[in-house]
């Protein structure tokens, strides 16, 4: 894609029982408002039924979604906005964190908080997620936020994990965000350069702009916290049967 970063096909993986994640069927990518008329073209041409918008309201009213105009295509807003998450621009949104009341911040362990919240505060949210892509006629699906990386991430990492892809492939999977989103790291931080000027460096700005192993990690962390173990969560906290199991493998695993 020439505008819409961090787009990826999530099937390929196998999982651990030698079965094959379908690919064609689940996406992930960052925000669709600047996607230009050919990457609109690229998204129809893959047949794209459901569109899955994480991102919160204010996020969606700054910056309006553009999805494909072919028939059928819908899109589902399911807003996700953790507790440090002020509802401003991503450049507006630094800035507070860097100047404002965030200044004091550890943006790691803000991070590393934020996928926690994830499993504790979004359990109907993350378990809508689910249902979509169990149902057949939601698919091909593709879910995003605004970078593609965190709740995007963390929902992509879930699907893989329910369909029993290994633990370290998962991790694997997720990190590749970090090789598809240099455009949007180069972007926001030289927008931002100016800060070097207040003895803040781009070291101190790249939690919050790359996915890392240490965040999935407290997220599933979480998990395993308070429910035990992923299973227990998915039907626990996210409601998902083990019907509803069944028919995402159903959908999502082939032999290969």
């Amino acid at each position: 894609m020439e505008t819409i970063q961090n787009f990826r096909d999530v099937g390929g993986c196998r999982t651990a029982d030698g079965l094959l994640v379908r690919r064609r069927l689940l996406y992930r990518s960052a925000s669709l408002a600047h996607a230009s008329q050919a990457d609109l073209k690229a998204l129809s041409s893959l047949g794209i039924r459901t569109i899955c918008d994480l991102r919160t309201y204010d996020e969606r009213n700054e910056a309006p979604e553009r999805a494909p105009r072919h028939a059928g295509v819908r899109t589902v807003h399911i807003p996700i906005r953790v507790n440090h998450h002020k509802d401003l621009s991503v450049i507006s949104r630094l800035v507070w964190l860097l100047f404002g009341d965030g200044r004091r911040l550890d943006y790691e362990a803000v991070a590393r908080e934020s996928y926690r919240e994830y499993v504790s505060d979004f359990c109907s949210e993350f378990g809508s997620v689910m249902r979509l892509a169990s149902e057949a006629h939601n698919l091909p699906l593709l879910i995003h936020c605004t970078a593609g990386k965190d709740r995007t991430g963390f929902a992509c990492s879930l699907i893989q994990r329910i369909l029993g892809v290994p633990a370290d492939v998962v991790m694997d999977d997720y990190l590749k965000s970090n090789d598809h989103l240099d455009r949007f790291r180069e972007m926001t931080l030289h927008r931002l350069r100016f800060l070097k000027w207040f003895g803040i460096s781009k070291q101190r700005i790249l939690p919050l702009l790359e996915a890392r192993r240490d965040y999935l990690e407290a997220a599933f962390d979480q998990i395993c916290d308070v429910h035990g173990t992923v299973e227990d969560y998915v039907r626990e906290g996210l409601g998902f049967t083990a019907r509803d199991t069944r028919r995402l493998k159903g959908l999502l695993l082939e032999s290969g």
